[in-house]
């Protein structure tokens, strides 16, 4: 399988703006941060750690129409799962558990100031919204609590109207396993 470095990049990508996006806080402040919630994101975190759980083959195949191979790790990201599509398509499945002060409001700012366009999608997750990179790829962050999950695709033979419909089913999908 050929691997596009811009596909890697826009990967990570995701992860590091949803890094940066957190603020600390200081020590007084988590401290008397209310246990229940605490237990919320803990509880989050042990239900899914692997993201190669959230999607599977024939989840891909159903959203694309085109056959997929088994999910993989990603080689350089934990929290990243690659799922090959046909003969040189991909879907790339990223899951951020997330904190109590993670929120899609932060993760706007943070798309916003790295000048990345957003559309906001309804009918997924607590929130969602397509990122446009500009380099003809589709994705699809969908926020569940407190953590979310990140869909993207570059599947050579899908339209964008197709690879959005392939994508909300996807991040839907992936959400109801987190």
């Amino acid at each position: 399988m050929r691997i596009d470095a811009r596909w890697l990049i826009a990967s990570s990508l995701v992860l590091v703006v949803a890094a940066c996006g957190k603020k600390a806080q200081p020590a007084t402040e988590q401290a008397a941060a209310p246990a229940e919630r605490n237990a919320t994101v803990a509880a989050q975190v042990a239900a899914v750690t692997e993201p190669c759980t959230l999607l599977t083959a024939e989840d891909v195949k159903d959203a694309t129409g085109k056959p997929a191979q088994t999910p993989v790790p990603n080689n350089t990201n934990p929290r990243v799962c690659d799922i090959a599509v046909g003969e040189y398509g991909s879907v790339n499945v990223t899951y951020e558990p997330g904190s109590a002060e993670s929120t899609p409001e932060q993760f706007v700012s943070v798309m916003n100031e790295n000048k990345i366009p957003l559309t906001e999608q309804t009918g997924v997750g607590d929130r969602a919204f397509f990122a446009d990179h500009g380099s003809g790829m589709i994705q699809l962050n969908g926020f569940k609590g407190h953590g979310y999950v990140s869909v993207t695709m570059l599947i050579p033979d899908l339209n964008a109207e197709q690879g959005k419909a392939a994508a909300i089913k996807l991040v839907n999908k992936a959400l109801s396993r987190i």
